[in-house]
C-alpha cells in the first residue's frame, strides 16, 4: 500500500515531471515557462546583472557568464555590456529553478530604450 501510495504522489506531483520551456530567440513560444525573475536592470557586476525586481524593489544578483547575449522580446540580440540601465527584463534561470545564487539559462529585455516601457502585463505573461 506504501508503495503505492509513492508511486501515485510521484506520478500526479506534476513538478516532477514539468519540463523548463525556454523560450526561442526571435520566435518566443505559446508553452514558455513562467520566468524565474522580472524587472529593471540596474546593470553589470562581474560575470552578472543586477536586476531590482518588478513590484518588490528586491535587488537580485544574477550570474549569465554561461550566456554570450540577451534577447529582445521584439526579436533581436545584445551583449550584456551594451544593455543600458533601466530596461524591462526577464530571467528564467537553470534549468528554471529558483535558486539563492541563481544562474540564468535565458535573459529576455523589453527594449534595450530605457524610455521604451512595456505595459505591466510582460511581467506577469508567458
Amino acid at each position: 500500500m506504501r508503495q503505492m501510495l509513492i508511486f501515485f504522489l510521484v506520478v500526479f506531483s506534476g513538478g516532477v515531471f514539468s519540463a523548463c520551456v525556454l523560450p526561442l530567440p526571435d520566435i518566443g513560444g505559446a508553452d514558455v515557462s513562467r520566468p524565474n525573475y522580472s524587472g529593471y536592470l540596474l546593470g553589470g557586476w562581474g560575470a552578472g546583472i543586477l536586476v531590482r525586481g518588478y513590484g518588490n524593489d528586491r535587488i537580485q544578483y544574477i550570474d549569465v557568464s554561461g550566456l554570450r547575449e540577451a534577447y529582445s522580446a521584439f526579436g533581436g540580440d545584445e551583449v550584456f555590456d551594451n544593455l543600458k540601465p533601466g530596461i524591462a527584463m526577464r530571467i528564467w534561470y537553470k534549468k528554471c529553478l529558483p535558486s539563492k545564487t541563481p544562474s540564468a539559462d535565458y535573459v529576455e529585455f523589453f527594449s534595450n530604450n530605457p524610455v521604451d516601457q512595456p505595459p505591466r502585463s510582460y511581467f506577469s505573461r508567458r
